[in-house]
C-alpha cells in the first residue's frame, strides 16, 4: 500500500505543479525603442518562375544527350523566353504539370506552359518533346494558346492522359501519334 500511496502522491505533485504552472499571468515588459516597427509574420512564399529550358536541365534521370537535344528543339521556338512552366499552384486541384516517360510507345517530355505576355486566361499550351534517333528530339504543341485552367494530365502506364474543360463539356484524351495526320496530338477515346 505504501507503494501506492507514494505513487498517488507523486501524481498529486505533479497535477498541481502543472496546474500552476500553466495557471501563473506572465507580465511582458515592452523595451523595443520607440520607431521600430514590427512586422507580420512571413507569408508562403509563391513558387517560383521555371523556365522550359531549366525544367529539361533539371528533370532527374534524363540522359545528357537527350537533354540537350530538348534543349536544342527548346531553342528552334521564337522568342522562347516568353514562356515559363505552368505552376501547380495556379490551379484549384494541384495535379502533375510536367512527366518524363513512355508517350504511347515513343520516349519524351509533356509540359504544360504559360505565356508569360498574355494576360487572359487563353495562355496555355502543352508541349511535348519525342525523343529521336541519333541524339534528335521533336517539339510538338499538343494544345495551343488555351484556357487550361480546369486542365489535368495523369499518367496509364505508357500513356499520358489529358482531361480539359471547355465550354462545360469535359473531354478525355490520350496523347499518341496519329499517322493518317502525320502529328502528335491528344485524341479522344
Amino acid at each position: 500500500m505504501r507503494i501506492g500511496s507514494l505513487f498517488a502522491a507523486i501524481v498529486i505533485i505533479a497535477a498541481l505543479l502543472w496546474c500552476v504552472s500553466g495557471c501563473q499571468t506572465r507580465v511582458l515588459t515592452d523595451n523595443r525603442p520607440q520607431n521600430t516597427q514590427i512586422t507580420s509574420s512571413p507569408s508562403p512564399s509563391p513558387e517560383a518562375e521555371l523556365s522550359v529550358s531549366d525544367l529539361i536541365k533539371e528533370w532527374p534521370f534524363i540522359e545528357q544527350k537527350k537533354r540537350l537535344a530538348m534543349l536544342r528543339a527548346w531553342a528552334q521556338v521564337p522568342n522562347n523566353v516568353r514562356y515559363r512552366v505552368a505552376q501547380k499552384g495556379a490551379f484549384e486541384n494541384r495535379f502533375m504539370t510536367s512527366d518524363y516517360g513512355e508517350l504511347a510507345g515513343a520516349y519524351g517530355l509533356a509540359t504544360l506552359i504559360v505565356d508569360k505576355t498574355v494576360s487572359d486566361s487563353k495562355r496555355m499550351s502543352l508541349i511535348i518533346f519525342i525523343e529521336r534517333p541519333d541524339n534528335r528530339s521533336d517539339l510538338y504543341w499538343i494544345y495551343r494558346d488555351m484556357d487550361l485552367s480546369k486542365y489535368q494530365m495523369s499518367r496509364a502506364s505508357g500513356d499520358i492522359l489529358v482531361e480539359v474543360h471547355e465550354n462545360g463539356s469535359r473531354s478525355v484524351c490520350e496523347i499518341r501519334w496519329v499517322r493518317n495526320e502525320h502529328r502528335w496530338t491528344c485524341k479522344a477515346w
